[in-house]
């Protein structure tokens, strides 16, 4: 009885230890798979681009610890003002990485990117006395803003009309962190670089507005003239994005 107690024992114990082998090797598999990240491809969305700018971006590790990312994005200006009439314009966004993973694990990582992007047949409506922009998108606004007194916006009893195009150009230096669990991908980052805006504006005509605010016909100017702008800021970079790998 005590042989067949021992032999029962001896029994479960070893089937105890082969399964916590066979435990611990699937684990090592996925981790080790985890960490094998060379010739991985993974799918991004950011979220939080999603109401300017309709697009993915792709990231491909040419080897375990380094990537490149490509990604691309339509845009639309939503800013029109219907009173007066106004268009908002469209554009597409360019983007290009490098990605460099810091530790063993491969979590986290230090990115240089940067993007190139174009609005044209944007509506630019300006009036000088109270110191506005309607109908163009937030890419445009600020520098037209801040540069009111480089271009003629009349007199306070007109609003003067313009066409846009802008082209933005951007550089950043990312930090980055880097969750994956199965084919799952989640990335916080944050980062600062530079960007630099030219905006070139066309003065087609204007809208008569009398003091009581009521809005008059167009009236074309028999010369357009044409106005750059250019800006450079700080980019502060900050978010997350949603992907899935292959």
């Amino acid at each position: 009885m005590i042989k067949k107690y021992l032999l029962c024992s001896v029994f479960a114990l070893s089937s105890v230890i082969v399964l916590a082998q066979a435990k611990s090797a699937k684990n090592d598999s996925i981790q080790k798979a985890d960490t094998n990240l060379a010739k991985q491809f993974t799918i991004k969305v950011n979220p939080g681009l999603l109401f300017s700018e309709q697009g993915l971006s792709i990231q491909y590790n040419l080897q375990n610890n380094f990537g490149i990312m490509l990604g691309a994005g339509y845009n639309e200006d939503v800013s029109g003002n219907q009173n007066f009439h106004n268009t908002g314009g469209h554009g597409y966004t360019i983007r290009a990485g490098i990605l460099q993973y810091l530790d063993n694990a491969k979590k986290y990582y230090f990115c240089f990117e940067g993007f190139y992007r174009k609005y044209s047949k944007i509506t630019a409506v300006a009036e000088h006395s109270e110191g506005f922009t309607q109908g163009i998108d937030d890419e445009v606004i600020n520098p037209l803003r801040q540069n009111l007194n480089s271009v003629s916006v009349g007199d306070g009893n007109q609003v003067d009309v313009y066409t846009a195009s802008a082209h933005i150009v951007c550089f950043d230096a990312v930090m980055g962190y880097q969750y994956r669990k199965k084919h799952f991908v989640l990335d916080l980052f944050g980062g600062l670089g530079s960007r630099e805006k030219t905006i070139h504006l066309h003065e087609k005509g204007y809208y008569v507005n009398p003091l009581d605010y009521s809005i008059g016909p167009f009236i074309p100017y028999a010369t357009v003239q044409s106005k750059t702008i250019d800006n450079t800021y700080v980019d502060v970079k900050l978010g997350f994005t949603l992907g899935y790998r292959f």
